[in-house]
């Protein structure tokens, strides 16, 4: 079976809060009666996908190995379009690539994420600046006020003031911060392979994807605000000393 979509137009809400922009969908599709062996490759946008494995009809029961080679990660981005309105501004670099192993029903996933030299410039909010950060949070009563805090702020903690709080947090929340890039794969493949049809998509963030959510992103659990976390986080790593990124963390 061979199908080609001009204007394909995704939604699910582990993917965005919004449908996604159409674009081309392209799928070639072979599945054999005689052994039940599956073969399937395509293309959503300028992003390459296959898999290959059995699917038997008697009882109902598929297994596969989905596969998305290393792709450049301003193509993956742009398949999300203004869902992810750093994308407009930002200069990227690197690629991110997942391989899965698909067996069910029951439905089970193992992802396995993989990602080399990524690097991102120009996602931050212009005026951007790590002595005075300004964000918004909601109230006592839920509504929405303008917050701000940095070393130049007179209620700034600095982290040499914040006693054993900074290594708990550290080891509660994020082990390999002082290590990691802004990232962290394994705990990304947990996130997607405890992911569940109508369920949020869960966890795998590092503290510097938090600090990226609190300041400059809402609450949503979805694919789209995860990608718009890592931009984030990027440059941050790359902008900051990890001291300053907890500091930044602990005080906001």
């Amino acid at each position: 079976v061979k199908l080609h979509v001009p204007d394909a137009v995704l939604a699910h809400p582990l993917i965005a809060t919004e449908p996604l922009p159409a674009q081309p969908l392209s799928v070639q599709f072979v599945w054999s009666w005689s052994d039940g062996s599956v073969d399937l490759s395509g293309t959503l946008g300028q992003v390459e996908f296959s898999a290959a494995g059995t699917a038997e009809m008697s009882p109902l029961h598929t297994e596969v190995d989905l596969t998305i080679e290393p792709t450049a990660l301003h193509k993956i981005v742009a398949v999300f379009g203004e869902r992810i309105p750093e994308a407009t501004r930002a200069r990227m670099s690197g690629t991110l690539g997942l391989s899965a192993h698909v067996e069910g029903p029951p439905w089970q996933l193992d992802p396995r994420p993989s990602a080399r030299n990524l690097r991102v410039a120009g996602a931050l909010p212009h005026g951007f600046r790590s002595r005075m950060v300004r964000w918004q949070a909601q109230d006592s009563t839920g509504r929405l006020v303008l917050r701000q805090t940095g070393p130049a702020h007179p209620d700034w903690t600095p982290l040499s003031q914040a006693g054993w709080l900074p290594m708990a947090v550290v080891a509660a929340e994020d082990g390999s911060f002082q290590t990691h890039l802004g990232y962290a794969l394994g705990a990304i493949g947990q996130a997607i392979a405890q992911a569940r049809q109508g369920d949020r998509l869960r966890g795998g963030s590092t503290l510097t994807q938090q600090l990226a959510k609190n300041l400059f992103l809402g609450g949503e659990r979805t694919l789209v605000r995860k990608l718009r976390e890592l931009l984030l986080a990027l440059e941050l790593e790359a902008a900051l000393p990890k001291p300053a990124i907890l500091g930044l963390y602990l005080n906001v």
